[in-house]
């Protein structure tokens, strides 16, 4: 069994059924309190969430982009808040990791909610030459959001993209699927 306390630690009790005190194992994860807690199916991993928008002890990515890179022939996939991962299907193994954002907000107060950036939407050109990104900052506490659509040109001799274009607001709703 697993529980999450106010300080954002875990602690995973041992044998608590034939022991009148029952061992436990505690983990110092999260900065604020835990909100969640689950093992998966298996029992082979501890799932937590918490209030600080962190991942810890493990990669963990669970990609909703998906654009495939004609250049490199890999995956352009949503990583950590405010990053775009291209990752190599074949090799298994990341290309790159690019930072969309270029700015994230962590706070120490427990309890003030923030928005990190979330890169909603990729499109590629057909030669992979440009790149277009739409991120979108919410705090919902706060009642605002701020959506920034950037434009961003491949530098062969880098081996990257450089940020070209950025338009705040281009649109004062979602923007469902742009295209190069």
């Amino acid at each position: 069994m697993a529980t999450g306390d106010i300080s954002g630690r875990i602690l995973i009790w041992h044998d608590f059924v034939n022991r009148v005190r029952p061992v436990k194992t505690v983990y110092h994860w999260h900065k604020l309190a835990v909100n969640s807690v689950c093992f998966s199916s298996e029992g082979e991993y501890l799932y937590s969430g918490g209030s600080e928008n962190t991942e810890s002890k493990k990669e963990s990515v669970l990609p909703t982009v998906l654009v495939f890179d004609p250049r490199s022939h890999g995956t352009f996939l949503n990583s950590q808040a405010g990053f775009l991962q291209l990752y190599d299907p074949q090799r298994a193994s990341m290309i790159f990791n690019m930072d969309i954002a270029n700015r994230n907000i962590l706070t120490d107060e427990r309890n003030t909610v923030i928005g990190n950036a979330e890169v909603l939407r990729v499109a590629l050109s057909p030669t992979g030459e440009w790149l277009a990104t739409l991120e979108v900052w919410s705090n919902m506490s706060a009642g605002y959001h701020d959506m920034n659509l950037k434009f961003w040109r491949y530098d062969a001799e880098r081996a990257n993209y450089e940020l070209n274009t950025d338009v705040t607001m281009p649109h004062h709703d979602r923007v469902p699927s742009p295209a190069l």
